[in-house]
């Protein structure tokens, strides 16, 4: 509960647009390296575009905290769900959302990754905006990394892509099937999507 609590805490704060902190620290040589990795992929031309979204999901399931964001994206209906359904559902989600961001990026071609700021929250959260810059000035994908601490460990909870969180827009949809068919239900629909 207490990191469900922090977790929207650093979204909140997030949201309402903390002063940005000067300093380049931790959280941008993390994205960085993300980002380095994903433009080397982008960049492979032997790479076939189910090797491309391959190689991307693995990435992103090193870099992502699956454990918060799930429990973020059903919220309250995280009561009365058993350890093992959660695990269940957050496995199945995370696949869902890994190959939802790696067929995003896979998109993006002849790219250069390059962060812009970083801003610290409370609870150890950051931000971290970058740009996936084209050739011309006004080809340009911006991006927004949110990130939680814990401990010595820094994850990514969330990415806004030219201002929209896919996130937010699968935890609207969830919360409609959860509240219909349950967990299990929730479950059922993802095996079915990442079976297709």
């Amino acid at each position: 509960m207490k990191r469900l609590l922090c977790l929207l805490t650093i979204i909140a704060t997030t949201w309402a647009g903390a002063p940005a902190n000067a300093t380049v620290g931790s959280s941008t040589a993390f994205v960085e390296s993300l980002g380095e990795a994903v433009v080397a992929i982008l960049e492979d031309p032997s790479l076939s575009p189910v090797e491309r979204i391959y190689r991307y999901s693995t990435e992103f399931e090193k870099a992502f905290d699956w454990d918060r964001i799930s429990a973020f994206a059903i919220g309250r209906y995280q009561r009365g769900v058993t350890r093992n359904q959660f695990n269940a559902y957050r496995d199945l989600f995370a696949r869902h959302m890994m190959k939802i961001y790696a067929e995003k990026f896979a998109s993006y071609s002849g790219e250069r990754f390059l962060i812009k700021d970083e801003r610290k929250f409370g609870c150890g959260g950051s931000e971290v905006t970058a740009k996936l810059q084209g050739s011309a000035e006004s080809e340009h994908v911006k991006l927004a990394f949110k990130l939680v601490q814990t401990g010595d460990t820094q994850r990514i909870y969330d990415v806004v892509i030219n201002g929209v969180s896919l996130l937010d827009a699968k935890r609207a949809e969830m919360k409609g099937i959860i509240a219909a068919r349950g967990i299990d239900g929730l479950i059922a629909q993802f095996k079915q999507a990442n079976a297709s």
